[in-house]
């Protein structure tokens, strides 16, 4: 059974949650769409402001190569991965409205592997380049440190979300 409440899970025969004390009449079984309500005051504004940098990090210039005066610049969104920013920034938008604990940790969390994977891929491919003497070509764009600080955020927004309710 899940309590309608706060959506904790109870087991079949408890009277009252034990997350939050309510009454056995406030449980269902399963999954109720009453877990999802957004409720006024529970939102996260950092979750929601990181979602919204990381959806625009998306489109800015990630990394951009300057040879012979030219510059050429690359976004996420062009180069593969920006699809699954999109899904991250979303996914952190809704659980900022909704004030879930639980699901921004785990957004958070996929949101800074991902970034991880990121900055990692980038590293090596300045290290194939700098193989040749050309890494002063490349530089990192403002997509590249809108999204560390992005994915920062989203996984930062929970434990400040909890540490001011206090």
């Amino acid at each position: 059974m899940f309590c309608k409440k706060c959506g904790s899970e109870m087991e079949d025969n408890a009277e009252v949650c034990a997350s939050c004390g309510a009454p056995v009449t406030a449980a269902k079984k399963g999954f109720s769409v009453d877990m999802l309500k957004f409720e006024q005051g529970r939102s996260s504004i950092i979750a929601l402001i990181s979602g919204v940098v990381m959806f625009i990090m998306i489109f800015l210039p990630y990394v951009t190569v300057q040879v012979f005066g030219m510059s050429e610049s690359q976004s996420l969104i062009n180069g593969g991965d920006g699809f699954f920013f999109i899904l991250i920034a979303i996914a952190g938008i809704v659980t900022g409205l909704m004030g879930k604990e639980k699901p921004m940790i785990i957004v958070g969390s996929i949101a800074c592997v991902l970034a991880l994977y990121e900055m990692f891929s980038f590293s090596d491919a300045i290290k194939d380049i700098a193989a040749w003497g050309l890494e002063d070509m490349v530089k990192r764009g403002i997509g590249f440190y809108l999204m560390i600080l992005s994915a920062i955020g989203l996984l930062a927004a929970p434990f400040v979300q909890k540490y001011l309710k206090k």
